[in-house]
C-alpha cells in the first residue's frame, strides 16, 4: 500500500516512539511542523482560526476532543460544515486522523454526515430535544427508583465520585471537562441500578443523550447552575423517597429540555 507524505511521517512517527525515547531534535513532527506551521496558519479562514493546533502525537482522542471543546464554547456553531483541509491544517493533523476523530463525535451524536455533503455539528430540532428528554426521564426514573432500593456505599461511592468530577470541571472553568463529568455522572446512575437491559437501552441511546446533554450546556453555559442541580439530584437519591425522586428526576430533565427547546425556537 503506497502511503502519502503526511500518513508516511505519521507511520515514521509511530515506529519512532515504539523504539522508546526520542531525541526531539530529530523528531520528523517537529521538522514538519516547524517547516509549516507559519503558512498552515496563514491560510486559515473562518471559525476553523479559533483552533489550537493538537499535538502529533495525540491522534483521534485529542482532535476529537478539540473539536468538542469548539462546538460546546460555539466556535463552531451548530449546523457548521467540518470542512476536512481546513480542520486538519488548523489542527496540524492528517486527514486520515481527522476522519477518525470525526466519526467518534459522529457515534457521540454531535456531529452528524450526510451522504455526499460530509459532515456537519448537529443541529437538532426542538421537538427532538424534548423527544430525548422524555425517553431519558423514564429511564432515569427506573434507574434511581431501583437504585434507592438497594443503594450500597459502592454505589453512593461511585456517584459521589462522579459528582466530585463536575465540580472540578467547574473550578477548573473547563468546557469540554465539565461536558464529559456531566454525561459521566448519568451514565454513573444508570450503572448502579444493576439492570443489564436498562444498561443496555441507555448505551444504545447515548449519542442522542450526549447530543441532548451537550445542547443543554450550550443553551445553558453558568457552571455553576451544572453543579447546583446535580447536588439537588444527588441529595434526592440520598433521600430515598420515590416521590420526590420522580419529581427531581423530571425537574432535573424535561424541564431543563422545556428551556433548551424554546430558546431553541426563538
Amino acid at each position: 500500500m503506497r502511503l502519502d507524505g503526511r500518513e508516511a511521517m505519521e507511520a515514521l512517527d509511530f515506529q519512532w516512539h515504539r523504539a522508546g525515547g526520542i531525541d526531539r531534535a530529530h523528531d520528523p513532527w517537529q521538522r514538519l511542523g516547524q517547516q509549516r506551521s507559519a503558512s498552515l496558519v496563514s491560510e486559515l479562514v473562518g471559525p476553523e482560526r479559533a483552533l489550537a493546533a493538537v499535538l502529533p502525537r495525540t491522534r483521534r482522542d485529542d482532535v476529537s476532543s478539540a473539536i468538542r471543546r469548539a462546538i460546546l464554547v460555539g466556535e463552531l456553531p451548530r449546523g457548521a460544515r467540518l470542512r476536512e483541509a481546513p480542520l486538519a491544517a488548523a489542527l496540524q493533523v492528517s486527514r486520515p486522523t481527522l476522519r477518525e476523530a470525526i466519526r467518534t463525535l459522529v457515534y457521540e451524536g454531535i456531529v452528524v454526515e450526510e451522504p455526499f455533503r460530509g459532515a456537519r455539528v448537529a443541529d437538532p430540532s426542538p421537538q427532538s430535544i424534548l423527544d430525548v428528554a422524555s425517553i431519558r426521564v423514564a429511564l432515569e426514573t427506573l434507574a434511581c427508583q431501583t437504585l434507592v432500593e438497594r443503594l450500597e456505599s459502592r454505589n453512593e461511592s461511585a456517584l459521589e465520585k462522579a459528582f466530585g468530577e463536575i465540580v472540578l470541571a467547574r473550578d477548573a472553568i473547563d468546557a469540554l471537562g465539565l461536558a464529559e463529568a456531566h454525561s459521566s455522572f448519568h451514565r454513573v446512575v444508570v450503572q448502579s441500578a444493576r439492570n443489564a437491559l436498562l444498561e443496555q437501552v441507555w448505551q444504545w441511546l447515548e449519542g442522542h443523550i450526549h447530543l441532548a446533554l451537550t445542547v443543554d450546556q450550550i443553551v445553558h453555559p453558568d457552571f455553576n447552575r451544572m453543579v447546583n442541580s446535580h447536588q439537588a439530584y444527588l441529595d434526592i437519591l440520598r433521600t430515598g423517597q420515590s416521590d420526590q425522586i420522580s419529581t427531581e428526576v423530571r425537574r432535573h430533565i424535561f424541564d431543563q429540555a422545556l428551556d433548551s427547546a424554546a430558546q431553541r425556537r426563538a
